[in-house]
């Protein structure tokens, strides 16, 4: 099991934005970004995902946890909401209809 466990740095770049996992807070240049909690959950597993896609079941799963009683609506709605934040620093997230979407510098 703990060879399958996924090593990450503390602080990552995507595009011009800094993801510092411990404190999950975002920051452009030193400016952070504030983010309403679901939109930075929506964030945060698409990082740990590293480029490769992410179902909405899965992203449901993150945010809400097992067992909640949500729409996969309700991810399209953060996802939008998260593009329009992140888009100008550089960051963008694209969606793989029927499938998922990915987090793209």
């Amino acid at each position: 099991m703990l060879r399958r466990s996924v090593k990450f740095t503390e602080t990552e770049r995507f595009g011009a934005i800094d993801f510092e996992r411990e404190s999950r807070s975002l920051s452009v240049a030193g400016t952070p970004l504030d983010l309403p909690r679901k939109e930075l959950a929506v964030f945060e597993c698409l990082a740990n995902s590293k480029g490769r896609l992410v179902s909405k079941e899965a992203l449901l799963s993150f945010v809400y946890g097992s067992g909640a009683d949500v729409s996969a609506s309700a991810i399209e709605v953060y996802v939008s909401r998260l593009r329009s934040r992140i888009g100008p620093h550089g960051v963008s997230i694209k969606a793989a209809r029927g499938i998922g979407y990915r987090l793209e510098c």
